[in-house]
């Protein structure tokens, strides 16, 4: 009895085995992740909201940077793509800046860089006129597509797009204080 037992688990673990294939996703398919998020060359202030969320804080006019990485469907970094970096992409539909991975798929990209050609430099401005609020950033693997302002289309490339949303807080690096009249001006 034991023995048909364990024979049925083996031929029913053996059945499913050979029902899932080897790799969940095709090795067409890319996956792009963001480790960091953050003001300047490497300042990762965060705002904590009512829920107990975190969320990297960004200043308008200044710089910030991006760190992350581009796999594909297997887990291999794609070295050597151009990724399209958007800012509140749900306004602004062409690329604030682009970036290219390192021979392993990683990028580490700073947006006031000046010596680097294929990437413009820039600060976060004002977003529809206004200077703080929760914004998101984008950056995306478009392939197959030629983007004004940002990434050729990959020639010999056959992977498929893929992109990856941040969410942040834009704020404004001047605290306005008020203290009030007396404060100010104690003797009247």
């Amino acid at each position: 009895m034991r023995g048909a037992l364990g024979l049925t688990t083996l031929l029913l673990t053996a059945t499913l085995l050979l029902a899932v294939p080897a790799g969940a996703q095709s090795d067409q398919s890319t996956t792009l992740a963001l480790g960091e998020i953050g003001a300047f060359n490497n300042t990762n202030d965060v705002h904590t909201n009512a829920e107990g969320n975190e969320l990297p804080v960004l200043y308008v006019g200044e710089t910030f940077h991006l760190k992350g990485h581009l796999h594909d469907g297997s887990g291999q970094g794609i070295g050597l793509k151009c990724l399209n970096v958007y800012v509140e992409p749900a306004v602004n539909t062409n690329p604030f800046a682009t970036v290219m991975t390192d021979e392993d798929g990683r990028f580490d990209w700073y947006s006031g860089d000046r010596d680097d050609p294929l990437s413009p430099s820039g600060q976060i401005e004002p977003i529809n006129g206004d200077l703080v609020g929760f914004w998101s950033v984008r950056v995306a693997f478009e392939p197959q597509n030629t983007t004004e302002g940002g990434c050729a289309t990959d020639e010999n490339g056959t992977h498929l797009a893929s992109h990856v949303d941040a969410p942040f807080v834009l704020k404004s690096r001047i605290d306005v204080l008020n203290l009030g009249v007396e404060e100010v001006q104690p003797g009247g």
